[in-house]
């Protein structure tokens, strides 16, 4: 057999943190406690830029602010998964989310998805 034959081992970042269900509900919860920024590119080519709103534990759902750009908000609302970034004091957190719905936070309209698993 030839070494072009036998696939290549993925290799985990060594800067790359698992946490538990809960540890990713707190850290997610601080992080929309400071508003911070959310971005993502939909269809791998639209840039998504928004903020957390909150973190709701017990139901598994996390809340982000529509952007500015309605077409890019639809695009995403109509994407199964979408990977984030967030970046908060120099640091930037990395996590895949699903089942984007239509919601209500304080009155106004945002995007809700699933917790993350990883």
């Amino acid at each position: 057999m030839n070494e072009s034959a036998i696939p290549a081992k993925k290799i985990a970042p060594e800067n790359l943190l698992f946490r538990s269900h809960i540890e990713i509900g707190r850290l997610l919860k601080m992080l929309a406690q400071a508003h911070c920024p959310i971005s993502a590119q939909v269809n791998n080519q639209h840039p998504f830029a928004s903020h957390l709103l909150a973190i709701d534990a017990e139901s598994e759902h996390f809340v982000v602010a529509y952007s500015q750009h309605k077409v890019i908000n639809s695009m995403l609302l109509n994407s199964a998964a979408v990977e984030f970034i967030v970046t908060h004091q120099g640091q930037h957190f990395t996590f895949t989310a699903t089942v984007p719905e239509e919601t209500r936070f304080e009155g106004l309209p945002a995007l809700q998805f699933c917790l993350p698993k990883t």
